[in-house]
């Protein structure tokens, strides 16, 4: 926190996960990790599978630990393009999206 003239002022830096090349298709970083966490938690969409991509519904990501576990989110993420993508065709950028009003993926018999 920094003063000038008896004003008080902060900087928090802010990310933009582009999802495609139109503004209208962005995703701001906050927004994507509730996305994420929600798909991947107990009754999310991508639910029954949040073991097999390495998800911790108990450590869940967010902004404050966003930056620590990048190299952790980059493993879900190939994770998640192996079990997700290859299996079930799924684009990997889908895992970042507002899934809760579809009922959760099932797991192929």
């Amino acid at each position: 926190m920094h003063l000038i003239e008896g004003t008080a002022y902060a900087v928090y830096p802010t990310y933009k996960i582009l999802t495609r090349h139109r503004p209208v298709d962005v995703n701001y970083t906050k927004d994507a990790i509730r996305n994420f966490n929600t798909n991947f938690s107990k009754g999310g969409y991508f639910g029954e599978f949040a073991n097999e991509v390495g998800y911790d519904e108990n450590n869940p990501i967010n902004e404050e630990n966003f930056g620590e576990r990048l190299v952790e989110i980059f493993d879900m993420r190939y994770r998640c393009y192996e079990v997700l993508g290859e299996e079930y065709g799924y684009d990997i950028d889908c895992i970042t999206l507002d899934l809760s009003a579809k009922e959760p993926l099932k797991r192929k018999e």
